[in-house]
């Protein structure tokens, strides 16, 4: 797979990186999902193509979620877990797109180095009381 320039990988990563915490309605859910196959699909070609990545994330931009909910409006919901396991995937080939072979990411984007490490309670010292 060839390299995503930087400035779209960031505009990639994080865009899709907000879809988990997105609240829409079924209809909108319904266009998302299909912008996400479609940049699948343009991450998946030999060559990556960089105007379906580039519309792609430029379309998801327009999907998001308004700021205010109008009364009476239709109850918006979470994305279902294809949805979140679709970005999980797609976060990982756009950073893979960079050539980093280290470092991956979490089912909702959250960057892993596979280096974690165990965090140590703390210890308090006995009262002698």
């Amino acid at each position: 797979m060839s390299e995503l320039p930087m400035d779209l990988r960031r505009e990639a990563l994080a865009i899709l990186r907000s879809v988990p915490e997105w609240e829409l309605t079924e209809a909108r859910w319904s266009r998302v999902i299909d912008l996400l196959a479609a940049m699948e699909s343009a991450l998946d070609t030999d060559g990556v193509d960089l105007d379906a990545v580039s519309e792609a994330v430029r379309r998801l931009e327009t999907c998001a979620p308004p700021r205010i909910t109008p009364i009476g409006s239709i109850p918006a919901q979470t994305p279902q877990p294809p949805v979140r396991e679709r970005v999980g995937r797609l976060i990982h080939k756009v950073s893979g797109a960079a050539g980093s072979a280290t470092t991956g990411t979490g089912a909702i984007g959250t960057a892993t180095t596979g280096k974690e490490s165990a965090v140590e309670p703390v210890r308090r010292p006995e009262s002698g009381t």
